[in-house]
């Protein structure tokens, strides 16, 4: 670095720090300082700066790899959310981490480009066309993230390649209200409707109310043993899920369902914003509900 005063120097090594962990890389600091790359090199390593992943270091876009590192209610919801509704590749020596909902719900990609202090581009895809050349439902927002680091911390926590038919609750979130709310908004349900009391002179209507989800059979009854846990066994069962051809699912129903919606979304600290709507109107006692 050129002969520069002392508090000068100091200031130029806490801005290089601060552009290296913003995403530059040591040639480009290094060229708006006008130093070698070894130079600047030099500095962050005195100031005590983790070099980055050799993946990190490529990248075009932010990303906190470490973002499942770290518990906390956000990153529980979104392992229940992206072993419910994303999808893991391998990719060489890394991975592929691909989200894709309805377009309706782009707000909540941007959630979770939010949650991994990520800039990726959300892109808006069309389903695939039919013979008649018309594109086959609604479009979806997605996100694609290529990251060895994130992807190894993923398959720590259950979020696996090929999870589809192999997905299991992981032991530690078998009973944490926010991992499952991540399941139920990325893969459930929740619904109400009205059901008439036996015929009599002053019949009246009440409601009913379900929430369940569709999955692995793991994935299923791990949801029912967390649900009985919370508001008890309603009724006996010969089995905890169904199969339904390639996959499996579970329900709950009547007021030990409307207890456990309170239970998954009162309070939230993160949901998908349209079923935490539908869960706050049937808890206020509105009819209406959403899938």
């Amino acid at each position: 670095m050129p002969r520069l005063p002392e508090s000068s120097r100091r200031q130029a090594i806490v801005e290089m720090v601060r552009l290296y962990q913003s995403g530059w890389s040591c040639p480009k600091i290094a060229s708006a300082f006008g130093l070698d790359p070894s130079t600047v090199n030099t500095h962050l390593h005195i100031a005590g700066v983790q070099p980055r992943s050799p993946s990190a270091s490529h990248r075009i876009y932010n990303l906190d790899e470490h973002a499942f590192s770290c518990d906390s209610p956000e990153s529980r919801y979104w392992v229940g959310f992206l072993l419910a509704d994303g999808c893991m590749m391998r990719s060489g020596k890394s991975y592929c981490i691909e989200l894709s909902i309805a377009e309706c719900d782009h707000a909540h990609i941007e959630a979770f480009r939010l949650f991994l202090k990520s800039n990726h581009p959300i892109k808006t895809k069309n389903r695939p066309k039919d013979n008649s050349g018309s594109y086959h439902g609604s479009p979806r927002s997605s996100i694609t993230i290529q990251s060895a680091i994130l992807g190894e911390s993923l398959i720590k926590l259950g979020v696996v390649p090929g999870k589809t038919s192999s997905a299991t609750t992981p032991d530690h979130l078998k009973n944490d209200v926010d991992f499952w709310r991540g399941v139920v908004d990325g893969d459930g349900h929740i619904t109400t409707s009205a059901v008439s009391a036996r015929p009599s002179r002053n019949r009246k209507e009440h409601r009913t109310y379900t929430i369940g989800v569709v999955g692995t059979q793991a994935i299923c009854e791990g949801f029912y043993d967390f649900a009985i846990t919370q508001v008890g066994e309603y009724e006996r069962r010969s089995k905890k899920s169904v199969c339904l051809g390639n996959h499996f699912a579970t329900k709950i129903s009547g007021q030990r369902a409307l207890r456990l919606i309170e239970i998954i979304y009162r309070d939230a600290a993160v949901a998908l914003p349209r079923k935490l709507a539908s869960a706050m109107r049937l808890l206020s006692g509105s009819t209406r509900a959403t899938r």
